[in-house]
């Protein structure tokens, strides 16, 4: 037994000739479900598909391709992944698009010769793609396919009467694989230390040091280029720990000349023109 809300929006989207809505029916059994509607079509009645035009190009859902890659080096690793996809063909009806039904070959033959366009059942992509990896991380690729969507509508002439009408209208989209390699994206993250005891063992990868960059300028850097010591993970640099004098806390404020220069020569410095900064010994 059909609900009274499906036959309702059914009965709003079915629309017979002449352009006059068919009013909603109080008995389930008077409105056809879309299937049945399909079903009927060529063998129960005559049947044509009109399509609302050309086929527009629509994005697929994102979805991970192949298997992730896991690099428990202490570098950076160029990691391949090979991976199959295979797009198929949807429709708003839900029923399959077999090359027997009836409804399909009237489908394919409007679309075709109204736009010169093969529809495909599906479409099968490889590749095998190069992933770069950072240490003590995950890799893996999303692919979007790239689909066409046909909308439009069957008209259905029956000789005699069908649930109560001779002519009854179904709005229908499809879509197919356009058949290229879609949108391929790479994707990296740290891994779990599920993940790293279970494919690195026990010793996982470690973080490699990141470097912090200091402008100093000096005889033979006076353009002040950024400059770097390698250093370890958390630890920072600061400037009394690589002999630097410490910065005047003075941006924003008027002070005297006389309490400036105090405080340069307090802090190692000579008042009047800036000096050069020199680093000192590496810790």
């Amino acid at each position: 037994m059909r609900t009274s809300m499906r036959n309702a929006i059914l009965a709003a989207a079915l629309v017979p000739v002449c352009g006059i809505l068919l009013a909603p029916s109080a008995q389930a059994e008077d409105v056809p479900s879309p299937r049945e509607l399909l079903e009927e079509c060529v063998t129960g009645a005559e049947c044509v598909f009109h399509p609302d035009g050309p086929p527009k190009e629509v994005k697929g859902e994102s979805h991970q391709v192949g298997t992730s890659v896991f690099n428990c080096t202490d570098g950076p690793q160029t990691m391949n992944v090979s991976w199959s996809d295979t797009d198929t063909e949807t429709n708003t009806i839900g029923v399959s698009m077999t090359v027997e039904a009836s409804w399909y070959q009237v489908y394919k033959v409007s679309v075709q010769t109204s736009f010169s366009h093969s529809w495909a059942h599906a479409h099968t992509e490889s590749q095998t793609t190069a992933i770069n990896v950072p240490a003590g991380k995950v890799g893996w690729i999303n692919r979007q396919p790239t689909l066409l969507e046909v909308a439009g509508r069957y008209e259905l002439l029956f000789r005699d009467r069908y649930y109560d009408h001779f002519v009854w209208y179904l709005p229908f989209t499809a879509t197919s694989p356009k058949g290229d390699a879609g949108s391929v994206s790479q994707h990296t993250r740290p891994m779990t230390p599920d993940e790293a005891k279970a494919h690195c063992g026990d010793t996982p990868p470690t973080t490699p040091p990141t470097t912090r960059l200091r402008r100093l300028r000096r005889p033979d850097n006076p353009a002040g280029r950024l400059l770097g010591r390698r250093v370890g993970p958390g630890r920072h640099v600061h400037r009394r720990q690589a002999g630097l004098p410490q910065r005047p806390h003075l941006e924003g404020q008027v002070v005297d000349p006389g309490r400036r220069a105090r405080h340069h020569r307090r802090m190692g410095r000579l008042a009047g023109p800036r000096r050069l900064l020199e680093p000192g010994p590496t810790p």
